[in-house]
């Protein structure tokens, strides 16, 4: 039965000057891959969202190993490269989507998806049925736009529904509803001038208090960690924009472009300049393993062209063939 209908209420959602979750989806597609090939993504500066429909694998990165079933999924969070590898002598099959959007970092999180932590399940098959969905309207023309971006809404609107949440009134005590109100405040804020006093004061305690609780779950001060979100953001900037390192800078937060460099440098071990131009890959810093650590412990006592994106598909073995499936044909 439908909830009753709440008669006479205004209800205020978000201002005109505050920009909330968006998408732009760009491809879309299904592919098998046999047991023992694999495919690694290619793509930088995007999303995407796969789904197992049915098989078994191995997802891989540097620094995670997921055995993955079907009727399970996995985002692809930019930046990051991911190989997955079908095994258990059934053909695995996988639809997915690939798409950019403001705030989609923030939104996982909240479902307690991040770059550690990529894989869901979805016992139920909801998730599943909704992206197969939206892979099928692909095809459907006139309006499959609109129908595709209603199902990738669909899609993260579940995910939170039936995740634990990461907000402030599922934590246990004081000290993890102060950290993580402060980290939320600061991922909001941080092209703002903001102080540790400012983010304390909007907590509703002193910025002695807030130090203690922070360090304390998160074993790093806020003002380190504030430090190194916006260089972890300058660093995706200096090597996907083209923008001066006077504009990174001011889009990172700081007013003084000398002082933004030298802070740089002492963090990254290189110049601003010198870090755009090294073929490095140098991940300093990432804000996402420290809301997975307190939300673990909260639970225990949150581009290229598009039309280059390709799966590759491989033999396991070293030096065995390989065939190439672009866009997932």
């Amino acid at each position: 039965m439908a909830d009753e209908l709440i008669k006479n209420v205004s209800v205020h959602i978000s201002s005109r000057s505050f920009l909330n979750i968006t998408f732009n989806i760009f491809q879309c597609g299904n592919c098998d891959v046999e047991n023992g090939f694999q495919f690694t993504t290619t793509e930088d500066g995007v999303y995407q969202l796969f789904y197992l429909n049915s098989g078994d694998g191995y997802l891989k990165t540097d620094s995670y190993t997921s055995k993955i079933r079907a009727n399970s999924g996995f985002f692809i969070f930019p930046d990051v490269r991911y190989t997955f590898t079908a095994v258990g002598g059934e053909t695995a099959n996988l639809t997915w989507v690939t798409f950019s959007g403001f705030r989609v970092d923030h939104y996982l999180g909240r479902a307690a998806i991040w770059p550690s932590q990529p894989v869901f399940d979805d016992a139920e098959g909801a998730v599943g049925e909704k992206l197969n969905a939206l892979y099928m309207k692909s095809h459907k023309m006139p309006n499959r736009y609109c129908k595709m971006m209603s199902l990738l809404y669909d899609i993260f609107a579940y995910l939170l529904d039936n995740n634990p949440p990461q907000k402030f009134y599922g934590y246990r005590d004081t000290a993890n509803y102060f950290a993580i109100a402060a980290t939320e405040y600061i991922e909001q804020n941080y092209m703002n001038p903001i102080t540790i006093d400012e983010v304390a004061k909007k907590l509703g305690i002193s910025r002695k208090h807030l130090c203690t609780v922070f360090h304390q779950i998160l074993k790093i001060t806020p003002k380190q960690f504030l430090i190194y979100y916006r260089l972890e953001k300058a660093c995706k900037l200096l090597r996907t924009s083209s923008q001066s390192v006077q504009q990174i800078s001011e889009a990172v937060g700081y007013t003084n472009q000398f002082y933004f460099s030298k802070e740089f440098k002492r963090v990254v071990g290189k110049k601003p300049s010198e870090y755009r131009s090294s073929s490095e890959n140098l991940e300093i810093f990432s804000y996402h393993s420290f809301l997975a650590t307190l939300m673990r412990q909260n639970e225990q006592n949150e581009l290229n062209t598009p039309g280059d994106w390709k799966v590759i598909i491989k033999p396991s073995g070293k030096d065995t063939g390989r065939r190439e499936q672009k866009n997932g044909k």
